[in-house]
């Protein structure tokens, strides 16, 4: 059995506004991805969002919330809940592509499918801006 439970997600905010006016370039969207943890004693809150730039002829930001429980007994390896932070984003990013991909699929524009991301580059990335940002 693994260290790591996952006790699902829930959507905390969807929102979608078309734009009024929008002509189409044919160049590549853009997207923004943010995540948060937060961790409390065995129990791990995982926030992970999306929103889009203004390139789109739309307007969409979506935030999800994953729980995960930790069980120590379990560990033999002693990974702790710092070194799953990746796989914990890598749970919770389908689910946030399926919520994008259904909610612009029923508009009358093209569907957004986002791309899928390498969770662990994406946080050394993530961890070495902020190192960055303090210094």
């Amino acid at each position: 059995m693994a260290a790591f439970k996952f006790n699902g997600f829930k959507v905390l905010r969807m929102n979608f506004e078309a734009k009024e006016k929008f002509v189409k370039d044919d160049q590549n969207y853009e997207f923004n991805i943010g995540h948060d943890f937060s961790i409390n004693g065995t129990h791990m809150s995982v926030k992970l969002g999306t929103n889009n730039t203004n390139d789109f002829p739309f307007k969409y930001n979506v935030l999800i919330q994953g729980e995960f429980d930790y069980v120590d007994s379990e560990d033999s390896d002693g990974i702790g809940f710092k070194a799953f932070r990746a796989n914990a984003l890598a749970i919770l990013f389908p689910y946030l592509r399926t919520i994008v991909a259904q909610v612009t699929a029923i508009s009358e524009f093209e569907a957004v499918t986002l791309p899928t991301i390498n969770m662990i580059q994406y946080l050394e990335n993530a961890d070495l801006r902020e190192t960055n940002s303090q210094n």
